[in-house]
């Protein structure tokens, strides 16, 4: 499983379509490809934005969803912030 997700990475496929197949959280999923010596590509939330929107929404904080998606609390607060969802809470 994990050559698997390494390769579909390497292949062009974003983390979200691999780690859902897979069911792996997209910290492990992270963690995983620099494991494996993998270069990231962009590491914001990209695709996941209106989940992380959604999720913020029902009272997740920016901490949390940092840990969630493998990236800092000041990452999802500016995505969250861009896609228009607020983020003034903490």
């Amino acid at each position: 499983m994990i050559s698997e997700l390494v390769q579909a990475y390497r292949e062009g496929a974003s983390t979200t379509q691999p780690r859902h197949r897979y069911e792996v959280g997209q910290g492990s999923f992270i963690k995983i490809l620099r494991e494996h010596g993998v270069d990231m590509r962009n590491q914001g939330l990209a695709d996941d934005v209106a989940i992380a929107a959604e999720l913020y929404r029902s009272g997740m904080t920016l901490a949390r969803l940092g840990e969630q998606f493998g990236i800092s609390p000041n990452v999802v607060r500016r995505a969250l912030v861009a896609e228009g969802a607020g983020a003034g809470r903490e």
